[in-house]
């Protein structure tokens, strides 16, 4: 088989693969939410309804929701279908990104061919990049990043990867001024999608600043493609401000410091605890002290109000700099690196294949430093890394940059001609692609295969069930509910699919304190629980939904939803 077809033939199975997966992943988290999800499908709402006093959202980036928005319009799904829908948008997302990937790896295959032609080094074969690229796409996505989350995280990995091309193209063809105008604008869709990408464009715009090999040539390049990422965020960013009183490209990074790192009392339902942390311009209303149950009527008309926009509820919040929690936050993220980075299966043969090839290729470890192709990969990645180290990481966040380090490391292995070495580079670079494959393929398969005696099934989700039975208790859409359960936004997972607005709640933990309320709620006696009931009832709801009652509890008056484990308790 000649190399090229070789190519081809992987290729195609990449191709496969990429479908197969994405859409057995899809499909076993079809009825899968969180409470991000049910903000973004919200703030769609508002936008398809023309609101833009509440569609302009300072926490939640606008990119995603007007996808969502575009599905819905389109296919107009019904409460049934509406969650499947989304997934059905995650996995177009992801072959998106697979595309943009490709273009990565094409314009990364073009650079290492030339330059092996002109020095004359042995550089990772095709078929090699191919395989590894794939492998780590398919980590990056189907693993860390997952079509079952719904978040904008794989809207960014495709744009971090369509970046990443066009900066080596700029360094392949820095005569394209086409290529200059892409990334100009690619930059400003980056941005559109998460918050993040804003401080990362001027990273990107600065590694720019250094792909043409000529400073006098790059300058008016890069002037024009940070003009081009202007133009495209102004939009966004003069909403923001008429929205907000004040210039922000986005404020969730300045409240995930707050939360994470001064240990601000939750992240709903602030009151201005600790002392010095601000003081709250609009807080929800505390309805009842202990159990602490709060109401959230007026403004916002949405789902879940107090995480449509935490921007708004938390308005006040000052972060300050905490040496004592940077440094806890610091740790725990570092070792959130090293369970991706090292303590993990795939990573764990990556690293092992990369420390033998670079063994068996007998390069010390500051040249092979040096070797680096890819800094222009490389540097985004680190600051990027960085930047997530200093707040909060998670998967998700980090996976299309993990897969920049890791292209980057491989750009650094040289091989000698000799036949031998190039046996033991091919049985490294399969024994990789076998072990991390048998990984990925195991999360992907053990889930679905689970869901196949559901393909049949009638009930719906869990969700779905319970908004079908207030439906047919006579629950409404538009209609206003009270929520006692056990986490935040949980409660509207189902009040999304019921088209309700959850207005009063009593959820645990609501001031990250050792006492749960949901629980000191259902253990009080009668006249408290009573007292709490008649809170509920002056905010207006019509009736209280709770996902569980504790064994042994008496509860007249609260009726079962179905064959569901939530509870119903209607007020006057």
């Amino acid at each position: 088989m000649t190399p090229s077809n070789l190519n081809s033939r992987l290729r195609r199975i990449a191709w496969i693969l990429v479908v197969v997966l994405g859409l057995l992943q899809a499909w076993a988290s079809r009825d899968f939410m969180n409470p991000d999800g049910v903000s973004y499908l919200d703030v769609a709402d508002k936008y398809l309804q023309q609101d833009w006093t509440w569609a302009v959202n300072a926490y939640w980036s606008p990119l995603y929701s007007w996808i969502l928005g575009a599905a819905l319009f389109v296919l107009r799904p019904s409460s049934y279908w509406e969650y499947p829908v989304v997934h059905l948008v995650n996995f177009l997302i992801y072959l998106v990104c697979f595309v943009c990937f490709e273009f990565l790896l094409r314009q990364i295959i073009r650079y290492q061919t030339e330059r092996s032609e002109e020095s004359g080094d042995a550089f990772l074969p095709v078929w090699a990049w191919q395989a590894i690229s794939y492998t780590l796409f398919l980590w990056c996505t189907l693993v860390m990043i997952t079509i079952e989350v719904v978040t904008p995280d794989m809207l960014v990995a495709a744009s971090v990867f369509l970046l990443s091309g066009l900066l080596i193209r700029l360094r392949l063809q820095p005569e394209k001024w086409l290529t200059v105008v892409a990334f100009g604008i690619a930059l400003g869709v980056a941005y559109l999608a998460k918050a993040v990408m804003f401080p990362m464009a001027f990273v990107f715009l600065f590694v720019a600043l250094f792909s043409f090999g000529n400073l006098r040539k790059a300058l008016p390049r890069v002037v024009l493609a940070g003009v081009l990422f202007l133009i495209v965020s102004a939009p966004f960013l003069l909403a923001l401000h008429r929205a907000k009183g004040r210039w922000t490209f986005g404020d969730s990074g300045g409240l995930a410091y707050a939360w994470l790192i001064d240990g601000t009392e939750a992240y709903i339902h602030w009151r201005g605890l600790p002392p010095g942390t601000g003081t709250p311009t609009h807080p929800t209303t505390r309805i009842f002290e202990n159990p602490s149950a709060y109401e959230f009527k007026e403004p916002i008309k949405s789902t879940y109000p107090p995480w449509y926009d935490a921007s708004y509820w938390n308005d006040g919040l000052v972060g300050r700099f905490n040496p004592r929690g940077q440094i806890v936050v610091l740790a725990q993220c570092l070792l959130a690196y090293y369970a991706v980075f090292v303590n993990s299966p795939v990573g764990m043969a990556l690293l092992v294949t990369f420390l033998v090839l670079q063994f068996y290729s007998r390069t010390p470890v500051w040249q092979w430093i040096t070797r680096i192709r890819f800094w222009q990969l490389l540097f985004p990645a680190i600051a990027a890394l960085s930047m997530y180290a200093l707040i909060h990481v998670e998967t998700r966040y980090i996976g299309a940059f993990v897969v920049l380090v890791w292209l980057s490391l491989f750009s650094a292995v040289r091989f000698r001609s000799d036949e031998g070495s190039s046996r033991f580079k091919n049985a490294a670079v399969i024994a990789l692609v076998v072990a991390s494959m048998t990984v990925i393929l195991a999360k992907q398969m053990i889930p679905a295969v689970s869901s196949v005696p559901d393909v049949f099934r009638q009930e719906g989700s869990r969700y779905w069930q319970v908004a079908d039975g207030l439906s047919q208790m006579g629950v409404q859409p538009g209609d206003q509910v009270a929520f006692i359960g056990s986490g935040f936004g949980s409660g509207s997972f189902w009040g999304r699919l019921a088209k309700v607005q959850i207005i009063a709640e009593i959820t645990a933990g609501s001031d990250m304190a050792v006492r749960d309320d949901v629980d000191e709620f259902w253990h009080s006696n009668n006249e408290v629980k009573r007292q709490v009931i008649d809170a509920f009832a002056k905010t207006g709801a019509k009736c209280i939904v709770a996902d569980k009652i504790p064994p042994g509890v008496d509860y007249p008056g609260w009726k079962e939803i179905g064959n569901t484990d939530h509870y119903v308790y209607f007020l006057n």
